[in-house]
């Protein structure tokens, strides 16, 4: 889970560094909403690293 959210955040990141796109564009409207919501989720991750507990606010996308 810790892979799949860190690579999301990755891919949102490029895209908004990518400067081919409009600031505006609808790519990187979507892009920031998903770095945003991987950035939540890996921190998370992080705080339940040490707890026997699942994690129940984790939602998996595949992207």
């Amino acid at each position: 889970m810790f892979k799949s959210a860190c690579t999301l955040r990755n891919k949102a990141q490029a895209i908004l560094d990518n400067h081919t796109y409009k600031a505006d564009s609808t790519e990187k409207k979507e892009a920031a909403k998903q770095e945003r919501f991987a950035r939540k989720q890996i921190a998370l991750l992080k705080m339940n690293n040490n707890k026997t507990q699942p994690i129940q606010n984790f939602i998996y996308l595949d992207i």
